[in-house]
């Protein structure tokens, strides 16, 4: 492993990675290539004993789950409309 980034800035980029910034934009802010900042991840997610498979389908319970959550909230957002429309209405009469 390289010298040349210190690992305080290292476990700096995967925490911002894993955080949900993008290789690609992480790579562009410091400098870096996307495949240093994933293989840096690879690495501290291998060092930290997380399985690969296990943390994979984490993931993809929590895609789903927000998935679940952003349809409730269109479905909220969709009967504020409604009722917003009705008062509208409603206003406009009297």
């Amino acid at each position: 492993m390289s010298d040349r980034y210190p690992p305080e800035f290292r476990a700096q980029v995967v925490a911002l990675y894993r955080d949900g910034v993008s290789a690609k934009q992480l790579a562009s802010e410091f400098g870096l290539s996307p495949t240093t900042v994933t293989n840096w991840t690879r690495r501290a997610r291998l060092a930290s004993g997380i399985d690969p498979v296990q943390d994979a389908l984490s993931d993809k319970e929590e895609i789903a789950r927000l998935k679940r959550l952003l349809a409730q909230r269109e479905e909220e957002l969709e009967t504020l409309g409604k009722a917003l429309a009705f008062f509208v209405r409603r206003g406009d009469q009297g």
